[in-house]
């Protein structure tokens, strides 16, 4: 890709430092350990957590790699909270077992950009409406913490994706009598 280039040492190295990246996977190996193999192709060394739910265990033992296995078709949200509470460093990337990574991608400007701009700081959580009370989410906790941090939350698929989103009327007209300026969804 015409002017284009992997990062610099410099960069990798500050990178390895002061950020970690995190996945989860679920029946997918040969996307997470494409996945794992790209992040290590663009930068060498940096730490990767990845919680795994698959029932057959991601098979794959690295240096800088941590496997989290976790309970069978435990959730996206599980998962991606266990990694976190092994994070050690300031940053954290949070991938998709699915994603590529190119010449495009471009992970120290983004560290970059956070580094010039503290002021930047928000909490996107994956919170549906069904999981509030879950032992495995943990939706509630988690949106309490980050309330009690004075964090801004933005809710990512608040109805699990779209699928709650098709309500029978009867719940369709108990959402809107409850917020009638509101979406469906929201």
């Amino acid at each position: 890709i015409t002017g284009k280039r992997r990062p610099s040492l410099d960069d990798t190295q500050q990178l390895r430092e002061e950020c970690t990246v995190i996945f989860k996977s679920f029946e997918r190996q040969k996307m997470a350990k494409r996945l794992y193999r790209y992040i290590q192709r663009y930068y060498p060394g940096i730490r990767v957590i990845i919680a795994d739910d698959s029932d057959n265990p991601l098979d794959l033992e690295e240096e800088n790699l941590e496997i989290i296995k976790l309970p069978f078709n435990s959730g996206l949200s599980y998962g991606i909270g266990r990694a976190l509470e092994r994070v050690t460093t300031p940053y954290v990337i949070r991938l998709d077992d699915d994603e590529l990574l190119t010449p495009f991608t471009r992970f120290e400007k983004q560290l970059e950009f956070l580094k010039a701009h503290p002021e930047v700081d928000y909490v996107q959580l994956q919170i549906n409406y069904l999981d509030w009370e879950s032992e495995w989410v943990r939706s509630r906790e988690v949106y309490e913490v980050a309330t009690q941090h004075n964090k801004p939350v933005i809710v990512m698929e608040p109805v699990k994706g779209g699928t709650l989103a098709k309500l029978t009327p009867e719940l369709e007209a108990k959402f809107m009598a409850a917020r009638p300026d509101a979406s469906i969804a929201s």
